[in-house]
């Protein structure tokens, strides 16, 4: 009788942690978390931009800007941006956790701090300007001791600076187009998304 309920302890020990393991996968299967959304209008205007490239001459030309929106995902509005070029870039600082933290359904950090313009070839990079926008939303208020949590978050992007408990600390990018494949203004939305695997949109 006393092997029975042993047997019976560790079949249930391993019932257990067979449940909370797939529990863990299911949860961290769903992890996606949606930060931003970003409408592409298609409305523009025209700006006089000058600028002048490392190997080139000082230019100033019209050149057309597009209209982009940032959203809450609540609906509230950010941020109303007019950019040129051919693509809309976010920037944000990511730190990754350690895997163990996202399979218990932690999500990584994120800190969004530009918006800027962008091209589809390495040409345009070259002859036309890039325009960076700081962006300025409000810090989320963290815990009490949330002045140490943002020392370490500046610390975890310096070269100095590690831990067993954070996988990576970058700075990444997510593209949204501005024109089509015709050139004509881009009209569409797309959702920033954070997850396990980082930066991503949708």
């Amino acid at each position: 009788m006393k092997y029975l309920f042993r047997i019976l302890g560790c079949v249930g020990i391993i019932a257990v942690s067979l449940g909370l393991y797939v529990y863990s996968q299911l949860f961290h299967l769903t992890d996606d978390l949606a930060i931003l959304k970003i409408t592409m209008t298609g409305n523009t205007c025209e700006k006089w931009v000058e600028w002048k490239t490392p190997t080139g001459k000082l230019k100033k030309e019209l050149l057309t800007c597009y209209e982009v929106i940032l959203l809450r995902e609540n609906g509230s509005c950010l941020s109303t941006l007019y950019l040129y070029g051919d693509l809309c870039a976010i920037r944000a600082r990511v730190l990754r956790l350690h895997p163990l933290f996202n399979k218990l359904g932690f999500k990584n950090l994120y800190q969004i701090d530009t918006v800027y313009n962008g091209y589809r070839t390495a040409e345009g990079y070259a002859e036309f300007p890039v325009e960076a926008i700081p962006y300025s939303d409000p810090e989320t208020t963290f815990l009490p001791c949330q002045h140490l949590f943002w020392n370490a978050w500046k610390r975890a992007f310096s070269d100095h600076y590690t831990s067993k408990w954070i996988k990576s600390a970058t700075w990444e990018s997510c593209y949204f187009p501005l024109i089509d494949a015709a050139k004509h203004p881009y009209q569409g939305s797309f959702h920033l998304i954070i997850s396990s695997g980082g930066l991503s949109s949708l």
